[in-house]
């Protein structure tokens, strides 16, 4: 946060109470002190190096233990020292006191001043996501009383979900909402709640996002970011130009993975899958040109980007939770004052449970869109839901380990979570 003081306002009002001068005023004389670090502080006239009629000067050193105060003569006085209830009398009333107030005011803003926080969002401008964030905006303000200010970045302006980390790591950004990928970015081991066919239906993945994800909160912590909440729109399912009933029909195709994740790459490749790296805006282009002709993604993706177009084939197996989160900067959220904190973090997570509403509405309504319009869906048996279960998991074990990204200790205790939620 950067605190704006008007200078010029300042320096009137200290001229106005008569404790210093600026332009060539006449600066009032301090009382001076003699302490035990050997140096007498006397009164000078304007224009000393200080500026504010107060040098110091070498001297004897004091004997005695202990700091003694006491009158040093002043410069322009021959005569009797001043008494000290004088000294006393005027530290106490007026410009002193004045003067220790301004002083605070400079070194204590934040508690006076009002923060700005930047927010970067990927949720195009105009958009019911968009607005939901600018009401948040208004309530954050009136939950702080006004001390707290939302600026939100819509539709990607801040750059892409790496370079909203880095921006957020060096102060010119405070949040961003991601998705997994960029959670991942933060704090690699997150990924495990997306590994494919970990998690099978809603109830384990409201179960794990409520329950079981806090213990990442520290990670989080530890590489400077907060999470204010995690988020969820639904599953990613496969879409091709023929139909997928078991793996090895997929082995038959060419599969997108994104381009920056080559764990993922490594992962489907080591299970027998053909991949093609594509960056998420060159997807139709690579169906176009036949280099790639399957993919796995929400519906409402496949239906917003034209990709069921070319290809017609949805299997209706959850592959993995869409997941993400809205993450702040570690240094933003110590700057909240603590009363506001809790209501703030619950109206983000309110916002969130609406998006989250949202975006079922949208993949159902991608859905029958997509099957007014040639998509099939590709309902498969127990069978050969069991041969996509045994064929994914197998996949973890290329992802989990002691040097991988994901800890065995991490992995093991999710799959004991699922396991004991399916008796």
């Amino acid at each position: 946060m950067r605190v704006s003081i008007k200078r010029t306002t300042l320096v009137k009002t200290m001229e106005r109470i008569g404790i210093f001068s600026w332009g060539g005023r006449k600066v009032p004389q301090f009382s001076a002190l003699h302490c035990k670090f050997g140096g007498r502080v006397s009164s000078t006239p304007p224009g000393d190096a200080l500026g504010i009629g107060g040098a110091v000067q070498a001297g004897p050193k004091p004997q005695g233990g202990g700091l003694k105060l006491r009158k040093a003569r002043p410069a322009a006085e021959s005569g009797r020292e001043r008494p000290k209830k004088e000294f006393l009398t005027r530290l106490i009333h007026g410009k002193y006191l004045l003067f220790s107030m301004v002083f605070l005011y400079i070194f204590i803003p934040s508690a006076l001043c009002s923060l700005t926080i930047k927010l970067a969002s990927p949720l195009p401008e105009g958009t019911e996501w968009n607005n939901g964030l600018l009401e948040m905006a208004n309530e954050w303000r009136k939950i702080s009383g006004g001390k707290i200010k939302l600026k939100v970045y819509p539709g990607s302006i801040a750059g892409s979900e790496s370079d909203m980390i880095r921006k957020i790591r060096i102060g010119q950004l405070d949040i961003g909402i991601f998705s997994v990928f960029g959670i991942r970015a933060m704090v690699p081991e997150t990924f495990v709640v997306s590994l494919p066919g970990l998690i099978q239906n809603d109830d384990e993945l409201d179960y794990v996002l409520s329950n079981w994800v806090g213990r990442f909160d520290t990670r989080f912590r530890e590489e400077g970011f907060e999470i204010l909440s995690w988020s969820q729109a639904g599953w990613a399912y496969l879409f091709a130009k023929e139909p997928l009933r078991i793996p090895a029909d997929l082995q038959r195709q060419t599969l997108v993975i994104d381009n920056t994740e080559t764990d993922m790459a490594a992962a489907f490749k080591a299970l027998g899958f053909r991949v093609a790296p594509v960056a998420l805006g060159e997807i139709m282009v690579s169906l176009q040109s036949g280099l790639a002709n399957s993919y796995y993604a929400p519906p409402v993706a496949a239906a917003a980007f034209q990709w069921f177009a070319l290809t017609p084939y949805m299997t209706n197996y959850q592959l993995a939770p869409v997941v993400g989160g809205v993450v702040m900067s570690g240094e933003t959220w110590r700057r909240i004052p603590g009363e506001y904190r809790d209501e703030l973090k619950a109206s983000m997570v309110a916002l969130v449970k609406g998006f989250y509403d949202e975006s079922l509405r949208l993949n159902n309504e991608a859905l029958r869109v997509m099957g007014e319009h040639g998509l099939k869906l590709i309902e498969i048996s127990k069978e050969e839901r069991a041969q996509w279960d045994k064929k994914m998991l197998f996949g973890h074990e290329l992802m989990v380990g002691t040097k991988k990204s994901i800890p065995p200790a991490v992995y093991d205790g999710l799959k004991s979570v699922l396991q004991e939620l399916r008796k």
